[in-house]
C-alpha cells in the first residue's frame, strides 16, 4: 500500500510557518492606550469676582451771606418810630457809629450823592468806591456790615488743595516655572499649572479692565458737570442781588417816612450806613458768585479723587486676591509633582 506521509509534512510545515509569522506581527501603535494624568486641586484655583466699589461721597455746603444783627436791630427800631414818635436807642446808637467814621458834613455828601442805582450799575468814581470800602472796614462800623461764609466741598473752604486722590498699588507676583523635566508626569503637572496660570491672568486682565472702564465712566461724568454747574450760578447771584435792591429801597423808604423824627444829621448818618452796607453786601455776592463756580470745579475735582481712590483699593484687591490664588496653584503643582509616583512613573 502507498503512503501519504510526504504530504502531511508539508501540511504541518505550512501551519507552523503562519503561526511564526502571525507571532513576529508588529502591534498597531494606535492600539496602545496612552496615559491619562489627572491632578486634584486645580479646578478650584480661581479668582473671586470683584465689583466696582463706589467712591465717597462729596459733601458741598453752599456760601451765605448773613445780615448783621446790630442792623437788623436798627430796621426794628426804624419800624417803631411812626408808632412811638420816639427815636430808638438802637437807632441812636447807629448814628453815633457813623459820626466815629466820618464827619456830618461828609456824611451829608455822601448820602446825597448816593443812590440805589449808581451803586447797582457800578458805576461810582474809583474814589467813591475806594472811600465806602473804607468805611464798611472802619471798626466803628464793622458791626453792622453784613458778613460772608465761603462755601465748601468736603469741608475745605474753596480754594483749599484738594487731595489728588488714590493709593499705593500692590504689586503683581509673578508666576515660578520647576526646572525643566523629561518626566511625562512632571511635565503634565506643570502645563496644569501654566493653563491655571494663563487663565488667572485672562481673568485679572478682564477685572482690572473693568474697574478701570468704571473709573473712566465716573471721571467722564464729573468732568461733564462741570458746565451745567457753572452755567446756572449767575442766575442765582441775580437774584440775591434783586433782593438785596429791594431790602435797600423798603429801609430807605421807612427812613423817609421817620425824617422829620430823626432829624437831617441822624438822617444822613443812617442813610450813609444803608448805602454802605448794601455795597458791602454786594461785595460779598460777588466773592461767593467767583467762590461758587470754583466749588463747580473743586466738585468735580473731589469727585475724580474719590473715584481714583475707589479704583485704586479694587485693582489692588484683584492684585492681592491674584498673588494669594497664584500661590495657592504653585502649591497645587508642587503637590501634582510630588505625587507623579503614584501615576505609574516612577521617576
Amino acid at each position: 500500500m502507498k503512503t501519504s506521509t510526504p504530504s502531511l509534512n508539508w501540511l504541518v510545515c505550512g501551519l507552523l510557518l503562519g503561526t511564526t509569522a502571525y507571532s513576529c506581527k508588529t502591534k498597531d501603535v494606535s492600539s496602545i492606550t496612552p496615559v491619562t494624568y489627572t491632578f486634584a486641586g486645580f479646578d478650584n484655583v480661581k479668582l473671586p469676582e470683584v465689583t466696582p466699589t463706589a467712591p465717597a461721597a462729596v459733601s458741598v455746603t453752599a456760601g451765605s451771606i448773613t445780615s448783621s444783627t446790630m442792623a437788623a436791630a436798627v430796621s426794628a427800631g426804624l419800624n417803631s418810630i411812626a408808632a412811638s414818635g420816639q427815636v430808638p436807642a438802637s437807632v441812636q446808637q447807629a448814628g453815633a457809629a457813623v459820626g466815629q467814621a466820618v464827619s456830618a458834613s461828609r456824611a451829608s455828601e455822601l448820602a446825597s450823592s448816593l443812590n440805589p442805582d449808581m451803586i447797582s450799575s457800578g458805576t461810582m468814581s474809583a474814589d467813591m468806591k475806594k472811600e465806602l470800602s473804607a468805611l464798611a472796614n472802619n471798626a466803628a462800623l464793622k458791626a453792622y456790615m453784613p458778613s460772608y461764609t465761603l462755601p465748601t466741598v468736603n469741608g475745605k473752604p474753596v480754594g483749599a488743595r484738594v487731595g489728588a486722590g488714590g493709593i499705593t498699588l500692590v504689586a503683581v507676583a509673578n508666576a515660578t516655572q520647576q526646572d525643566g523635566s523629561s518626566d511625562a508626569c512632571r511635565q503634565a503637572a506643570s502645563a496644569a499649572y501654566t493653563a491655571v496660570v494663563q487663565s488667572l491672568d485672562a481673568t485679572r486682565t478682564s477685572q482690572n479692565t473693568a474697574i478701570n472702564n468704571n473709573y473712566t465712566q465716573l471721571e467722564t461724568a464729573a468732568n461733564a458737570e462741570v458746565s451745567s454747574c457753572q452755567a446756572s450760578v449767575p442766575t442765582r447771584y441775580t437774584d440775591l442781588r434783586t433782593t438785596l435792591r429791594t431790602q435797600l429801597n423798603s429801609s430807605l423808604a421807612t427812613l423817609n417816612s421817620v425824617r422829620a423824627t430823626t432829624g437831617d444829621a441822624l438822617y444822613n448818618q443812617l442813610a450813609l450806613m444803608m448805602y454802605v452796607g448794601y455795597v458791602q453786601a454786594l461785595t460779598n455776592v460777588d466773592t461767593i458768585q467767583a467762590a461758587d463756580l470754583n466749588v463747580c470745579t473743586a466738585t468735580r475735582d473731589a469727585k475724580i479723587a474719590a473715584a481714583k481712590t475707589a479704583r485704586d483699593s479694587d485693582l489692588n484687591r484683584i492684585t492681592t486676591n491674584y498673588n494669594t490664588v497664584l500661590s495657592t496653584a504653585a502649591t497645587v503643582r508642587d503637590r501634582a509633582v510630588a505625587s507623579c509616583h503614584n501615576q505609574g512613573n516612577g521617576g
